[in-house]
């Protein structure tokens, strides 16, 4: 099982330290307390971090970033609805993967709405 670093690292993906704090919300070097160790232990965060984390990403199951279990993305109402409209073109396996993919960008929402809207084009042709 992964530990707490490594899933927050796994959020940060291709970001630096800097541009995920300032993603956050949080100062740089309270965001790498939490993923580098310190005297041998690492940092936990507190309440008001992980309410930052779910702000900015509402579709992270904190219960994932926190204990590692169960999946890190959770698909919301607005997701489940995105997905039927794309199964003409993507399987649903192929869909959840570009959403998790766009999820870790920021604005992730405005690229989804963009491809739904040209799909719906594509349909009112036909």
């Amino acid at each position: 099982m992964s530990t707490f670093p490594e899933r927050l690292k796994i959020m940060q993906g291709k970001k630096t330290i800097m541009q995920f704090a300032r993603e956050l919300g949080v100062t740089r070097s309270n965001l790498y307390g939490y993923l580098q160790k310190k005297k041998g232990k690492y940092i936990l965060p507190k309440l008001d971090f992980m309410e930052k984390v779910a702000r900015v990403y509402p579709n992270t199951s904190l219960r994932w970033l926190i204990t590692g279990e169960g999946p890190w993305f959770i698909m919301t109402e607005l997701d489940e609805e995105k997905l039927k409209l794309f199964g003409t073109i993507f399987s649903d396996e192929d869909f959840r993967e570009i959403v998790k993919i766009l999820h870790m960008e920021k604005g992730f929402r405005k690229p989804i709405l963009q491809i739904l809207n040209l799909q719906k084009d594509r349909k009112e042709l036909k």
